[in-house]
């Protein structure tokens, strides 16, 4: 018994050393399976030299603690195979590498996207996985199915006209090539949410990802509830409020998808931040300093502030970007639980007004109405609040 249990922690220690060696040299990924083999011939050896323990103990007499493998100083080097491989059965954390969306009532009502879910796919279609490779978005969608009996020529013909209102909605460029990252019901012959049409995506997107490898967005409360039980991890859209949902603006998403995906990657979240800062608190991610963690974020930001300006005889508020000191907390789930930033220098404030008054006497802002001529290097726009707002559309006059 005890040698087969030593037996199987060595196949799991071999395995994570294959997989570690595929990471970190990527032209050996393909020959992982040749690795493993090689460390577990040798795995007897290997357990001896980083655990210390040539016998397997039982896993109820080990002190393994809260965080029994933080390190391999720490942990490691404590631990038998055997009890190295309950640990990670206990505290394995499966990477996500296909995120798939719901289309109706999740990413559109009717005929319109939801306000901001072009943009967070704009920035979800760049994220990484935690293993640093793009990660894959999908489509899985209910919608018309064939009159039996289904033909190949019946379900593409239901397939075109799918393809034509995502188009329409300019959501087909997230998903293309079509043929790999949208599957609809009449694919897989079943609807939402039977496993076999999540495994028909899966297939036809030609990713190897187990179902706990997914993680899916819908506002379908009886579908999050099936999904988690078929091993997907699941997020609700609700846009009537958050108590019965995990997020209801899609400005908020990419932060929750970002630490589902990969809670480590600053890549990730540096997006994110982006996006939800721009929307929620009218400020300008700038960087990112290097001693930021997940939870405590510190960081440069241009915040919209208001400017008077006086010319020809008036005076009026026009919003212009100031560089701000910006401090960030987070909660575990990704939201932004508190946003603290400088108070804009008044000397900047006075340069500004002062810049501003200058562009204009040399005619250099465009009107909203008009595009920039080439001696005019900004234009006033006015945003969703009816606010005028000075964007630079070039640095200097052509």
């Amino acid at each position: 018994m005890s040698s087969n249990l030593e037996t199987l922690g060595n196949l799991c220690l071999a395995n994570i050393i294959a997989r570690a060696v595929g990471h970190a040299y990527p032209v050996l990924h393909v020959l992982r399976g040749s690795l493993l083999i090689a460390f577990y011939s040798n795995a007897t050896l290997l357990s001896r030299i980083l655990f210390l323990k040539k016998e397997a103990r039982s896993v109820k007499g080990e002190p393994l603690g809260p965080h029994p493998a933080r390190s391999a100083r720490a942990g490691w080097l404590k631990l038998s195979p055997f009890a190295f491989t309950i640990v990670l059965k206990r505290k394995a954390v499966v990477m996500i590498r296909v995120l798939i969306f719901d289309l109706g009532d999740t990413l559109v009502r009717g005929e319109s996207l939801f306000p901001y879910a072009h943009e967070a796919l704009e920035v979800i279609s760049r994220f990484e996985t935690g293993g640093g490779d793009p990660l894959d978005l999908c489509l899985v969608s209910d919608f018309d199915m064939p009159a039996p009996p289904s033909t190949p020529q019946k379900v593409e013909s239901i397939f075109a006209k799918y393809i034509s209102m995502l188009d329409g909605l300019g959501l087909k460029g997230f998903f293309e090539p079509v043929d790999r990252r949208v599957t609809l019901s009449a694919h897989a012959g079943v609807f939402k949410p039977d496993r076999r049409i999540f495994e028909k995506a899966l297939e036809r997107l030609g990713n190897n990802a187990r179902l706990n490898e997914c993680l899916f967005i819908t506002e379908n409360k009886e579908h999050i509830t099936a999904c988690r039980k078929l091993g997907l991890t699941a997020l609700r859209f609700n846009p009537a409020g958050p108590e019965e949902g995990d997020f209801q603006d899609w400005s908020e998403a990419p932060l929750l998808i970002a630490q589902a995906i990969a809670p480590d990657s600053f890549f990730d979240m540096q997006l994110a931040l982006k996006l939800r800062l721009s929307t929620a608190y009218e400020m300008d991610l700038v960087t990112i300093e290097r001693d930021s963690t997940k939870d405590h974020i510190l960081g440069r930001a241009k915040v919209w502030h208001p400017v008077t300006v006086a010319t020809a005889g008036r005076s009026e508020s026009v919003l212009v970007p100031i560089p701000v000191n910006v401090e960030i907390e987070m909660d575990k789930k990704g939201r932004i639980r508190s946003v603290e930033s400088d108070k804009p220098d008044p000397e900047a404030l006075a340069e500004s007004a002062h810049f501003i008054k200058s562009l204009r006497e040399h005619d250099q802002i465009a009107s909203e109405q008009s595009e920039p001529t080439p001696s005019q290097t900004h234009q006033e726009v006015t945003d969703k609040k009816g606010r005028k707002r000075l964007k630079r559309k070039r640095f200097t006059a052509l």
